[in-house]
């Protein structure tokens, strides 16, 4: 039995200009928007080897000066009271806002570890900054996360504590049934 999943992400920049000068009024609307849909189909319900899922937190807390190091192999998923480890084989979005009114966030920057992804490098990085957003996409190429290269870092070099959403969609491990077998496994965790 074969089964497929969609997942769908909507993207969308919008602006309003307004225009006033001697008794003339002017109102101009604009949107860009997309739309990315990531199609993955197994061949039975007990495989999830191409199956997309989404990973995401609102509302992060990162102290002045302080760096969020997150495991692309290890996001800590809440599952009824507990959470496990979802781990990403490759990455298709990156969506981040910066809800702080003063900080800017840079994204990505690591050591050899580091997820280099989009950027062209483990060592490159993305500025953020305060109230913005970034979103980067790639559905038809995903960026793979390695054992070697799974790390994902969110530095805030600002003096006060920043506020942000991230959201990833991914390509996620699916285990061999000889990994399953026999063991299961439980923690909890933090972003």
């Amino acid at each position: 039995m074969s089964f497929s999943q969609k997942t769908t992400i909507h993207a969308e920049l919008g602006w309003l200009r307004e225009s006033t000068a001697a008794n003339m009024h002017q109102t101009q609307r604009g949107a860009l928007r997309k739309t990315l849909e990531f199609i993955s189909t197994t061949e039975n319900t007990d495989s999830a080897a191409n199956e997309m899922t989404v990973w995401s937190e609102k509302n992060l807390t990162i102290p002045a000066g302080g760096i969020h190091t997150l495991d692309l192999l290890a996001l800590p998923c809440p599952v009824f009271d507990d959470y496990i480890p979802l781990r990403f084989t490759a990455i298709g979005a990156l969506f981040l806002v910066n809800h702080s009114p003063s900080a800017t966030l840079i994204l990505g920057s690591g050591d050899q570890s580091a997820w280099a992804g989009f950027f062209g490098g483990a060592t490159h990085s993305i500025h953020i900054p305060a109230e913005g957003f970034f979103c980067v996409s790639a559905p038809n190429a995903l960026w793979a996360v390695t054992a070697e290269s799974g790390l994902l870092k969110i530095h805030n070099p600002h003096p006060t504590q920043a506020v942000y959403d991230l959201a990833l969609c991914g390509k996620k491990y699916a285990p061999a049934e000889d990994e399953t077998e026999g063991s299961s496994s439980s923690g909890s965790g933090s972003a």
